[in-house]
């Protein structure tokens, strides 16, 4: 009912639009989408609804012959290894054999056999990872590669022909659950000749007949993993490793025990792929283009050497925002001239954290308004705060900036970005109060001085990765100083990379991968690429960008793989009084400019309306851009959004 009403309008229709519009006919608007989709020319989709196979094929999104556009395509490598890869549990075994035993249990005709195998398979999965365990208690997990595992499976009488036909029966039983509807994509492998095929009986209708969504899900991603690894007559074996880890949680059966059953040890078995190319070969060869879009691909042979994507063309293009509005530098020494190298073993000492909170103390008093601090870990984060809560340093930048943290809990996100944005405001109110007719007083004071209320704006400590580092806008007053600190490594002790690296040092002999080091310092910089435009959102923004750590100055290459439109413009300095200088007085300068035109604003919109001009002025902010502009149900503190420094690239 719902995608029919929707049907045939000519404006697109958003999630806030069809949710609206689905509250009041009480109807879904999820399964409306769903209908819509399949009359729509243009549809947007979260990653994995593209790339995951086995989402995908669930979803039924067609890609044949269709134009794929991926934006923010930075995070396509690691969606790709996810999309390849999967973690299965004891238990989600076990629920898929109760869930079979259930529906054998009503004895349907010519489904028994069917049945039983998936509840066979089932069983014989649980004990297959009693059998993988780690030997010893002291081990967390045992690996084997993705060879040995076939092997295993092999002597074990299950096969690549017996998992394909337990493919090709999950895909049956469910397509015949859904009424009937046949997947637009199919097993990478086909059943053999002489294979019977089970056949559909359209009258079951009976719900007791059928497996629940969890199974399925259990069982058609397993197989769709598998199906990859043996996929292309089995030369992806090698890019795989299968681990079974040992995982400690509490008994999750609550109808047979309460709810303070001791904690037990149970089984995951874990298929990691370290060659993202294998989900995205199936897109590039069905597809008619695949366009790629992101800040940060540089560099761009080594991103189309993960992908194993050839781009014919490629564009890393300037940032739209005019030099004189940006001010990058990286740092070497904090206000004492201790120096600040990010390193893990250096920022565990009181030395390094009392320096950098004093930094970070200095560059609050200068900066108005918001201001984003950026640190590789959410452990470092959490001894920065415990140190300058004990230290006395939180109670003065409390003073100056209301404090928030990204929390690990992302239950906790919305209310945290909420006190953020509370914050700014009322700094934006106290700025905007501040303005008399002449402009003159404000344009002339030190930013650190200015008649604002206490504390003035905000400082958020985020984490490099995070919710805020990849996925937010900070414009104009939100952000106007980004600092990074440190270079965001990943954990170099994880399992998965320090199996990345090892697979890329061996395949880089022979192929373009990047050594495993080289792919290890990308992923750093990709992360960190992305902290760095946060508070440049458009052409008429301004903001401040400070790397703090010693190495920016001392290696080449590190620059090199920041953004073309930071790379160009960085200035490094060994002391901070120059640094502290120089970014006072870029600062006055755009306060100067943002205070001119808000001034003019106000008296343009005096001349025009001046009652209502009165009423309106204090909720007024800096802008650079005319009000008639501003988007949709955009708050008056919002700019239209343009176009960051996006790399391109373009495969067809």
């Amino acid at each position: 009912m719902l995608s029919k009403y929707v049907y045939g309008y000519d404006n697109g229709w958003d999630i806030e639009d069809l949710l609206g519009l689905g509250r009041k006919l009480q109807r879904c608007p999820y399964y409306a989408s769903r209908d819509l989709m399949e009359q729509a020319e243009i549809v947007f989709v979260p990653y994995n609804y593209l790339i995951d196979p086995a989402v995908r094929k669930r979803m039924h999104i067609p890609i044949n012959g269709n134009i794929i556009i991926l934006d923010e395509a930075h995070n396509i490598e690691d969606s790709a290894r996810a999309a390849a890869s999967g973690a299965f549990s004891q238990e989600d075994f076990r629920l898929a054999l109760n869930d079979c035993e259930k529906v054998l249990q009503v004895r349907v005709k010519d489904r028994l056999k069917q049945i039983s195998k998936l509840a066979q398979f089932s069983s014989y999965m649980m004990n297959l990872m009693d059998g993988m365990a780690p030997k010893s208690s002291s081990d967390d997990k045992a690996i084997m590669t993705g060879k040995e595992f076939l092997d295993k499976l092999v002597l074990d009488e299950y096969g690549p022909n017996i998992l394909a036909e337990l493919s090709f029966v999950v895909e049956v039983i469910f397509n015949e659950q859904n009424g009937g509807r046949s997947s637009l994509t199919t097993s990478p492998i086909k059943i053999e000749e002489g294979e019977e095929e089970p056949e559909i009986d359209s009258k079951l209708v009976d719900p007791r007949l059928h497996l629940l969504a969890t199974t399925r899900a259990t069982l058609e991603d397993f197989l769709t993993i598998v199906n990859l690894m043996l996929g292309d007559e089995k030369t992806h074996l090698d890019d795989y490793q299968v681990a079974v880890a040992r995982s400690q949680k509490g008994n999750m059966n609550s109808q047979s025990s309460n709810s303070s059953s001791p904690s037990r040890w149970t089984h995951v078995l874990k298929l990691w792929c370290l060659n993202q190319a294998i989900v995205l070969k199936q897109i590039r060869q069905t597809t008619r283009s695949i366009i790629v879009t992101s800040g940060t691909l540089s560099p761009l042979d080594s991103y189309a050497s993960e992908l194993g994507i050839d781009f014919m063309i490629t564009l890393e293009a300037s940032h739209v925002i005019p030099a004189n509005r940006v001010w990058i530098a990286s740092i070497s020494q904090g206000p004492r001239s201790t120096k600040l190298n990010g390193s893990y073993k250096t920022t565990s000492t009181f030395e390094y954290q009392d320096e950098l909170g004093r930094l970070m103390l200095s560059v609050c008093q200068t900066i108005p308004h918001g201001v984003l601090c950026f640190l590789p870990s959410y452990s470092l984060l959490e001894k920065l705060v415990a140190r300058w809560q004990d230290t006395g340093l939180w109670q003065h930048l409390s003073a100056i900036k209301t404090l928030v943290c990204e929390s690990r809990n992302s239950s906790a996100f919305e209310e945290t970005l909420k006190d953020f944005y509370s914050a700014i405001e009322d700094s934006q109110r106290a700025l905007n109060s501040s303005v008399n007719t002449s402009g003159e007083e404000m344009a002339d004071e030190c930013p650190s001085k200015m008649k604002y209320q206490t504390p003035s704006g905000a400082l958020m400590l985020a984490v490099c990765r995070g919710k805020v580092s990849e996925g937010l806008d900070f414009t104009d007053n939100n952000a106007r100083a980004v600092v990074c600190v440190g270079i965001p490594f990943p954990y170099l002790k994880d399992k998965q990379v320090e199996l990345k690296r090892k697979y890329n040092d061996k395949k880089s002999t022979c192929s373009s991968l990047l050594s495993g080091s080289k792919w290890y310092e990308i992923q750093a910089f990709w992360a960190l690429n992305q902290a760095l435009g946060r508070c440049i959102r458009h052409k008429g923004d301004w903001g401040a960008i400070l790397l703090v750590d010693d190495r920016f100055a001392k290696t080449p290459r590190y620059v090199n793989q920041l953004s073309k439109w930071a790379r160009s413009s960085i200035r490094h300095y060994d002391y901070f009084a120059p640094v502290l200088h120089y970014l006072s007085e870029f600062t006055k300068e755009l306060v100067k400019e943002d205070a001119a035109a808000l001034l003019a604003v106000q008296q343009q919109t005096l001349l025009q309306s001046p009652r209502e001009a009165l009423l309106s002025i204090g909720d007024m902010s800096i802008a650079s851009s005319p009000p008639s502009v501003k988007p949709k149900n955009a708050s008056s503190s919002t700019i239209p959004e343009l176009l960051e420094d996006n790399s391109t690239t373009r495969s067809s």
